[in-house]
């Protein structure tokens, strides 16, 4: 029995490890075992420690040129696979590459299964499991396969989906379409703008009261902003596409967790799904990585209460975190909130209330005496 090592490094990156096991008389000699275990980057891992994989048992027995091997790992049980030829073994890291670019555009929900179809009958399946994409190829009508596993972190984010992209929109702090009223003084830090809606329905707004730039479509808006209606128009339509992104996400995680009150709970990550209104009368936390996401669609109003913190624990960060929501948002006097705010309709803040995210309304934004922060 002989054993070959080699290495290679997959197109994102991830280092690979390649174990080749031959019997020393094999009838068929095509019939070769390859087992590739992922030596998982540091910034992959939820507590940050690197992967060792450690060959507790092999018990190798020679049957018609066979080898077979049991591989126990510290982070999860490897499988093997047989006949495994270079082209199988080539084909299930196309699949993997296929994997990532649709769970970085669109998420991939856990359990899920794709199949790629090629010539000659050949095929790449590629299924999610927990944290681990897994691709196997079938070659010669079935009788190759390799079978080849990849960690998840592939696009910079952790566990969760996929993070919504705001596109131009993220540049922005607040950003509407019919306007925003500032009721009293409120600290913004980042940029503001209305549009399609005329700069004359930003009301209330100094450029002292923004660390950032207020633009608008026309020469209406508050003093000091900048007249730029092809840059707002783009955000808008950014915005636009990002609630549509994130009401769009399938296979939610959780459904109608709370029966719509999620007061007290701890939410991990994932896709979170309510067909009704969604209430927070008392602290909920969000605990995870720092690249780790939430996706929370609302079919009717949120309305978070007075005094209510919104808590980040295990590193998790606002800007990770997207609230989508299809009615009216209202947040309680004195509340501090995370995320970013997708809203179809309108959205108000309560006096004293503090925002680490962004506020994009479809319709209209209500300050008042608020700090606004944009995430980093």
């Amino acid at each position: 029995m002989g054993i070959e090592v080699s290495s290679l490094m997959t197109r994102n990156g991830a280092p690979l490890l390649l174990l080749s096991f031959k019997s020393p008389q094999p009838q068929n000699p095509m019939m070769t075992l390859h087992k590739a275990t992922p030596i998982r980057p540091v910034n992959c891992l939820r507590k940050g420690a690197v992967l060792i994989s450690v060959i507790t048992v092999m018990v190798i027995v020679g049957v018609l040129g066979v080898a077979v091997i049991s591989l126990t790992q510290s982070s999860q049980h490897s499988s093997f696979s047989f006949n495994a030829s270079s082209r199988t073994y080539y084909l299930a890291e196309s699949g993997l590459r296929y994997a990532q670019d649709i769970y970085c555009k669109e998420g991939w929900p856990d359990g899920s299964q794709r199949t790629l179809s090629l010539e000659n009958g050949e095929k790449i399946e590629v299924v999610r499991e927990d944290d681990t994409f897994w691709a196997t190829a079938i070659v010669d009508a079935g009788t190759a396969r390799a079978r080849v596993p990849m960690p998840l972190c592939l696009c910079g984010h952790g566990a969760g989906p996929a993070p919504v992209n705001l596109g131009s929109a993220g540049d922005f702090v607040i950003l509407t379409k019919s306007g925003i009223t500032n009721n009293s003084t409120s600290a913004i830090t980042g940029d503001i703008g209305t549009s399609p809606f005329t700069g004359a329905f930003m009301t209330g707004l100094t450029q002292s009261q923004v660390m950032g730039n207020i633009y608008s479509v026309d020469a209406a808006g508050p003093p000091g902003s900048i007249t730029d209606p092809t840059k707002l128009t783009s955000a808008v339509l950014a915005m636009e596409a990002a609630y549509t992104d994130a009401a769009g996400r399938p296979t939610p995680d959780f459904m109608e967790l709370g029966a719509g009150d999620i007061s007290g709970l701890t939410l991990t990550p994932g896709l979170y799904k309510w067909g009704t209104t969604v209430t927070v009368p008392t602290d909920v936390t969000f605990s995870g990585g720092p690249n780790d996401v939430w996706i929370l669609q609302v079919a009717g109003t949120l309305t978070v209460g007075n005094a209510v913190a919104i808590q980040l624990a295990g590193g998790a960060q606002a800007k990770n975190i997207f609230w989508q929501v299809a009615d009216a948002i209202t947040i309680g006097t004195t509340a501090r909130f995370e995320g970013t705010i997708l809203a179809q309709t309108s959205i108000a803040i309560q006096p004293g209330a503090t925002i680490n995210g962004r506020l994009f309304a479809q319709t209209a934004v209500t300050l008042e005496m608020n700090t606004v922060t944009k995430p980093e």
